[in-house]
């Protein structure tokens, strides 16, 4: 059994701790330095108020970086000014003359309302200079000069954002513009390493940083930019002339006791018509070995314009963003390069290669009650498994582009993976133990294409097409051994000292989309968009299921799978874009042809179905900041093939599953219902987000069990599915050195199990609160506190009820100038009916950089309560589980780094 770690003296004390902490979040708030704030409207002349005007401040009599802040939509603007300090302060709003107020910071006054004359002349941007520091405001782009806000100390773009105004840069590298987080990250034009913005903002160089831009309603095909409707936002950045090259990147070796390991290094180059990088990680501490970064970058490009396909990759490579200390043993190697050239000003030619090899060994008690129809059975079940997983894939890609007329992308990617995995179980139901071990070998290879051609034949004519390609290829093999019968009442065994199960499995799929799109834009307010498209999906599966009888392999006539499966779609749609003022409304009508075939050794069956599909979104954009979005759509998905093959195939020892050859498709509504706020003035940001799902006629798992073991089958029921989603998260900062935030979310569900022949009516529902404050001032440690509350209901034959309580606390804190300490702090409680559990983590990393220096010495600490193990409760549709996961002890690493 897993040892778990019962002194909890940390946790236990958590309140007390929590306490202490609020204590010094009040007294941060109310030790900060005095500053000066002017505050006032701006309106025109007529007393309407002017939101999104900008108000530049610039000292006059000191050294003091700029101040810079926007009206909200009340007209209402807050500038926080340095104390005895004279400040010339602008105002700017298109269309209008811009005023400068002088503002004396020995004679200080706390409010001034602005009042704008129009301009007889209407200009599309706003360009306000002061001497060297101009800043440009054109329709959705703001560009920053740099200089007009540093003051000589930083070193990387991060040092220049975080003085920008509005900008927020977050401990994981992701930039927020007033609330808003930037999605797209290039430089000169260029992406840059994939586009995200952790990589470009800790490591480009200051010096070279000349602007900044913003680019709101941004889209990546600029042709299509007034069609597209996009939300996102994007960052490029302008160097300066003599900075065009640099190179960037950092080595770091860590050692430990019990021979814990990291050795990381990442180099990169970039220039203005090349870049190129190589990261290479070793460690079997279960570390984090790529970022966000790094997976924009390796993953297949996202299939924006083909209608309802789903965004799949060949290879999860979010798997490897967390570190995964949930194991016994876990080493991980990888090493991976990618590469940009342009070969022409028109032709761009990027590609990636990786390599990864993980080995796992972990361990899991589990105590299983299975909700039957009439009863509950039990059982413990201890589970050991080691597993070596080998991945390797790469991409290569070439773009056309010729002005904003044509743009030709080709995208092509593989990969290739090999796991094998060994496991040993111990399972004791009632009176009965098993002893089991299972073999697991599993080769794959993918293959994806993706062609897009975008041609812009008219400022109001515009055509997309884009045809993909996905071939995979899986052959996985396992075998299971038990001293006891198992699966027994599908399965004739003959008395044995052991009894043996092995599964051959070939799946071979070669999938194709073809989409072309039309869009005309009729009028300024009016656009039409026509669509046209196929898809064509085949795939083979074979199977081949054998036990041993005695010393001879014996099929059984149930059991084994000759597949051939295909489902042929095709569309055709039209859709009317309505633009008017703040409201926009996008509706569609699509007709859908599915034709599906499945194809056994002696019997064939089709299904075909003719559907109108429509897809509705609705947009109203109070002001800049403020938003409401609805999207509705209703659409017939098709279950995998697996589904629908009808002989049994084996899950694990205990389970075994089939489909139906007939199996109809599901028809799901779904609606969304979003609003999004920000507050220039107060700092008050608001997400929250509704959903509404029913599926018609939906595809279940009918099960029988008996005693431990699961027989499931494939079916359609009758009797519709309703899902009901709501979630807020808001925060705002408060007397400016505190930020409080707060989030919830609800969630039900109404559907129907069969068990044993049982209709059973089920309520699955979950409640969650949670509540943060976090510390803002910048020369003061950051501290931050977060408590979260949860419920998980589940109401059927037998009812479970769960709750658990989170509690987290982070502090970060500068010391000797250039010393970095942070420390995370988790305590986390689980209790379901009588039964209770608690674990508590502490993580500490503490660097020393003797700056201007390019070496960092460090140590790492993960676990340092030396919790033996982590306890879950999960609750399915018809299981119970707590489990108890073993993880790695206490860790302690010491690191030197060297910085490029």
């Amino acid at each position: 059994m897993i040892r778990t770690n019962r002194n909890r003296p940390l946790c236990a004390k958590s309140a007390a701790a929590l306490k202490l902490a609020l204590l010094l979040c009040a007294l941060c708030a109310s030790g900060t330095i005095p500053a000066q704030n002017l505050s006032g409207t701006i309106t025109n002349s007529q007393g309407e108020p002017l939101e999104n005007s900008h108000i530049l401040a610039r000292a006059t009599t000191e050294n003091h970086p700029i101040k810079f802040v926007v009206a909200d939509r009340y007209g209402r603007y807050k500038v926080v000014l340095q104390p005895k300090t004279n400040y010339s302060i602008t105002v700017n709003h298109i269309g209008f003359e811009a005023q400068i107020f002088a503002y004396k910071g020995d004679d200080p006054v706390l409010t001034h309302d602005f009042v704008l004359l129009p301009k007889e002349r209407l200009l599309e941007e706003i360009t306000i200079h002061f001497d060297f520091q101009p800043i440009v405001l054109k329709r959705d782009t703001i560009t920053y000069d740099v200089r007009a806000f540093a003051d000589g100390t930083e070193r990387k773009l991060k040092d220049q954002l975080s003085k920008l105004p509005g900008i927020e840069v977050t401990d994981d590298g992701q930039v927020q513009v007033n609330g808003k987080t930037v999605t797209h990250f290039s430089v000169e034009g260029n992406v840059f390493f994939g586009g995200g913005t952790k990589l470009g903002v800790e490591n480009i160089p200051a010096d070279a940083v000349a602007q900044v831009e913003l680019i709101d309603h941004f889209t990546a095909v600029a042709q299509l930019r007034e069609v597209s409707g996009s939300e996102q936002l994007a960052m490029n950045i302008k160097l300066r002339e003599n900075k065009k090259n640099f190179a960037f990147g950092n080595a770091k070796g860590s050692f430990g006791l019990d021979r814990f390991y990291e050795a990381h290094t990442a180099l990169f180059y970039y220039a203005s018509k090349r870049h190129w990088s190589t990261i290479a990680n070793s460690n079997n501490a279960g570390l984090q070995v790529l970022d966000m970064a790094d997976i924009l970058r390796f993953e297949s490009p996202r299939r924006l314009y083909l209608r309802n396909t789903p965004q799949q990759q060949l290879v999860d490579l979010h798997a490897h963003r967390l570190p995964n200390t949930t194991a016994m043993e876990n080493k991980n190697h990888l090493i991976s390069t990618d590469f940009r050239f342009d070969l022409h000003p028109k032709w761009e030619v990027k590609g990636w290669l990786l390599y990864h090899k993980n080995g796992l060994s972990t361990q899991v008690d589990q105590a299983l009650s299975q909700l039957q129809s009439t009863a509950i059975t039990t059982e413990s079940r201890s589970t050991y498994a080691h597993s070596q997983q080998q991945l390797s894939s790469g991409k290569l890609s070439a773009q056309y582009r010729q002005k904003s007329q044509t743009t030709l992308d080709y995208n092509l990617q593989f990969a290739l993976t090999s796991d094998s995995k060994k496991t040993a179980i111990f399972s004791q139901a009632d009176t009965e133990a098993k002893h089991l071990q299972a073999t697991t070998t599993a080769d794959q290879f993918a293959l994806s294409q993706l062609f897009e051609f975008h041609h812009n034949f008219h400022k109001k004519h515009l055509a997309t097409l884009v045809v993909s390609h996905v071939y995979t290829e899986e052959v996985p093999k396992q075998n299971w051994f038990s001293n006891r019968p198992y699966l027994d009442s599908h399965i004739p065994w003959t008395p044995a000292d052991a009894y043996e199960l092995k599964e051959r499995k070939k799946r071979l799929q070669n999938a194709i989309h073809l989409s072309a799109k039309y869009y005309w834009i009729a009028a300024p307010k009016h656009h039409v968009y026509t669509s046209i498209g196929h898809q064509t999906n085949p795939t083979k599966l074979y199977i081949d299921d054998e036990y041993l009888n005695g010393e001879t392999w014996t099929g059984y006539k149930d059991f084994g799978n000759r597949l051939h499966h295909r489902l042929n779609q095709s569309f055709i749609g039209i859709e009317h874009k309505f633009l008017h003022r703040k409201f926009t409304a996008t509706v569609g009508l699509f007709m859908q042809h599915y034709q599906l075939e499945n194809r056994y050794s002696t019997t064939a069956h089709t299904l075909s179905k003719k559907a109108l599909e429509p897809e509705v979104k609705l947009a109203y954009q109070f002001h800049d900041s403020e938003s409401l979005i609805l999207d509705y759509g209703l659409k017939n998905t098709y279950a995998k093939a697996e589904n629908y093959a009808d002989q049994w195939r084996i899950n694990a020892f205990n389970s075994l599953s089939k489909g139906q050859a007939q199996l109809h498709p599901q028809q799901q509504q779904q609606a969304d219902l979003r609003y999004r706020k920000f507050n220039p003035y107060t700092g008050f940001s608001l997400f929250a987000w509704a959903r509404f799902k029913r599926i018609d006629k939906p595809i279940r798992n009918r099960v029988q069990l008996l005693r431990s073991e699961q027989y499931v089958e494939a079916i359609n029921s009758n009797i519709p599915e309703n899902q009901w989603s709501l979630a807020a998260f808001g925060k705002a900062p408060l007397r400016g050195s505190i930020e409080m935030s707060l989030s919830a979310s609800l969630d039900f569900s109404r559907y129907t199990q069969v068990i044993n022949d049982h209709e059973i009516p089920t309520r699955s529902e979950s409640q969650q609160i949670g509540l943060g404050v976090k510390t803002l001032l910048k020369k003061m440690p950051t501290l931050e506190i977060r408590y979260n509350k949860s419920f998980h209901q589940r109401i059927a034959k037998f009812d479970k009820k769960t709750q658990g309580d989170l509690w987290t606390l982070k502090l970060q804190s500068r010391f000797l100038k250039n010393g970095l300490f942070k420390a995370d702090y988790r305590c986390q409680k689980t209790a379901i009916e009588s039964d209770k559990t608690r674990v508590d983590t502490l993580d500490i990393r503490l660097e020393l950089n003797g700056k201007p220096s390019p070496w960092t010495i460090g140590l790492q600490g993960n676990n340092l309560l030396n919790s033996g193990a982590i306890n879950r409760v999960r609750i399915s549709d018809f299981t119970v589980d707590q489990s108890t996961t073993a993880v790695l002890p206490r860790i302690l690493l010491l690191s030197i780094q060297y910085h490029l």
